[in-house]
């Protein structure tokens, strides 16, 4: 398969805004336009970890790390968070949208046995025109932010963690 480098890096720039827009709808955070086009821009330059030959164990290694910190800065800039602890909370929200997406990928990978999808070094790729992409990422991303139930405010996070140290506390 071709991978072109402009696709790869511009998808995975549309993957990373639909994220970081679920995540801050997540957060009830509005994220600036500047600083959104600068973590997509990121997310799509950790796109290129792809073309690292993977084989072995320190690679494998790298690349996570890579990928790890690339993460870290896409919502550092994001949300330019003002302590470690919020930065680990807007992470940690990111990582699960992240997840959700990825999940609903590779579910429509595995169910239609498409060809159009292709993973390597935790990098998806896009076999399609970019219009399909945004197109379809845009119904997606409609599809899943459609009702209030949906969204989590960061003060429930933060009183589930302070609820499980108090029960810890008097185990």
């Amino acid at each position: 398969m071709k991978i072109y480098i402009d696709i790869l890096l511009v998808t995975n720039a549309i993957m990373t805004l639909i994220m970081l827009e679920a995540a801050g709808k997540v957060c009830h955070k509005v994220i600036s336009p500047l600083r959104l086009l600068t973590a997509c821009s990121v997310g799509g330059l950790s796109s290129l970890v792809m073309a690292i030959d993977s084989r072995g164990y320190f690679t494998a290694v790298l690349i996570v790390v890579i990928k790890l910190v690339s993460a870290v800065f896409t919502v550092l800039i994001a949300f330019g968070c003002k302590d470690p602890w919020q930065l680990l909370r807007y992470f940690i929200i990111y990582c699960a949208v992240d997840a959700v997406f990825t999940g609903i990928v590779v579910t429509l990978w595995q169910i239609s046995g498409s060809k159009v999808i292709f993973f390597r070094n935790l990098t998806v790729y896009f076999d399609i025109s970019l219009f399909k992409l945004a197109l379809a990422c845009g119904i997606a991303y409609g599809l899943h932010m459609h009702t209030p139930v949906e969204i989590v405010d960061i003060n429930d996070i933060d009183n589930t963690a302070l609820l499980i140290a108090e029960y810890l506390k008097r185990v």
